[in-house]
């Protein structure tokens, strides 16, 4: 009987342990794709050659088929070194075949990586804050990489899409640019808004329509009195495209204008 008792002891904890093990696997957590083609599912970062990960992604048909690695390298199997960053704090799917990564690497600059789902490889890097996409997910903006140790009388924020920056010259630009709201794009992916506090000459807020073509910006004053504000600017102002006509809201008053 002792025998077995001990027997089927060993057989309920084998049974627990495959029942266990099934569940982790099942416990994974499953991204799919805009189209349900493909899902994501964030594994343990290993170390390939002399290379090492911060992050891997693996990619995966709908029916559980391996499709590719996203490998979020720290140190590059050939041991080049890539810019430290904590990791995929954020990381979801731009479109059904795009996937990205984004971590912090001090409190105020980010670094946003990007890759082919297909073939497992990172189209781009780069490094700022607010990355944000086109409705149609062909233009990548975001405010630029403005040093988190800068002293604040230098620190000044711009806007990049693709090799276009507004403003064009920051270099030779003596007024300072706080933006107060997150970039907010047009529905047919031209334009793309924000609210910019010029703070040094000019000490009011205007609202900046950025051509995603040309880098060029259509400025329109608004109406709230200039304000002391410190870094990083709380981004309290709402834009919202309506049609032909796009709303600034603060502290419950709008102001609309024509696009």
């Amino acid at each position: 009987m002792a025998t077995l008792g001990y027997r089927m002891e060993l057989g309920m904890r084998a049974f627990v342990l495959i029942a266990l093990s099934a569940a982790l696997l099942c416990a994974r957590v499953r991204i799919p794709s805009p189209d349900n083609k493909f899902y994501a599912v964030e594994e343990k970062s290993q170390k390939v050659g002399q290379g090492e990960e911060i992050e891997r992604v693996s990619i995966f048909t709908a029916d559980g088929k391996l499709v590719s690695v996203l490998h979020v390298w720290l140190t590059e199997p050939d041991g080049m070194g890539r810019i430290y960053f904590r990791g995929c704090e954020s990381s979801g799917w731009i479109d059904s075949t795009r996937f990205f990564c984004e971590g912090s690497f001090n409190p105020s600059q980010e670094i946003y990586r990007w890759f082919d789902v297909r073939t497992g490889k990172e189209i781009g890097e780069t490094a700022g804050s607010e990355f944000t996409w086109s409705p149609d997910h062909t233009k990548l903006a975001q405010f630029g990489n403005v040093g988190h140790f800068w002293p604040e009388d230098v620190k000044s924020d711009w806007v990049e899409i693709g090799s276009k920056t507004w403003p064009a010259n920051l270099a030779h630009d003596p007024e300072q640019h706080w933006f107060r709201s997150v970039l907010t794009w047009s529905p047919d992916s031209k334009l793309i808004a924000v609210v910019d506090h010029q703070r040094r000459i000019r000490k009011a807020f205007f609202l900046e329509i950025v051509d995603a073509k040309t880098g060029k910006a259509t400025e329109h004053k608004l109406q709230w009195p200039d304000e002391a504000d410190e870094w990083y600017p709380d981004h309290d102002f709402i834009i919202e495209w309506t049609g032909n006509q796009v709303t600034v809201e603060h502290a419950d008053v709008v102001q609309t204008f024509s696009r």
